[in-house]
């Protein structure tokens, strides 16, 4: 999605909320489906990459959490934290040669979490922040009906989505 539009429904159109009475916003919270406004495409990582080759691509593009692959088929989720929290403390008595060799011997598989929290394109927008909720998540990967990862949803999408619709003049 392009940060800087406004993002479309399938139909092609949002629905106008310059000053919506509050019933149409319930109505608009219940018929947005996750596929209307997940990112995508989604960067994925495979899970025999290192944790430097993880936060690489992070940084990269951007993101904080990287679906985690093996054989095309999601494996786990890493997030930036879950990155962080695997170097080394800096308390440490090694040296940056001998931590970024640790490092490099660290596959993302590891430190993956795994079983995933996932979503279908067609899922309501509101139930996939009740997971995000009860899960105490901030994003899940959105799966085809064959399981490839096709998109990821966010916390940040859902308020862009929010303030977007709440805020056009933004």
């Amino acid at each position: 999605m392009n940060l800087n539009s406004t993002p479309q429904l399938k139909s092609g159109r949002w629905p106008d909320f310059t000053s919506p009475p509050r019933g149409d916003l319930v109505e608009w919270w219940r018929m947005v489906e996750v596929g209307d406004i997940m990112s995508k495409p989604v960067i994925c990582v495979d899970s025999s990459s290192t944790l430097p080759e993880a936060y690489e691509l992070m940084r990269q593009h951007g993101v904080r959490r990287l679906p985690v692959l093996r054989e095309r088929q999601l494996a786990g989720i890493i997030t930036l934290g879950d990155v962080r929290g695997a170097l080394p403390s800096e308390v440490t008595t090694l040296n940056r040669a001998e931590l970024a060799f640790l490092m490099e011997q660290v596959q993302v598989e590891r430190v993956m979490r795994n079983p995933v929290v996932t979503v279908r394109p067609d899922s309501k927008l509101a139930d996939a922040a009740r997971l995000m909720t009860q899960h105490r998540i901030s994003g899940l990967p959105v799966l085809a009906e064959d399981g490839t990862v096709i998109g990821l949803v966010t916390e940040s999408d859902i308020f862009r989505i929010l303030i977007d619709m709440l805020d056009p003049a933004r």
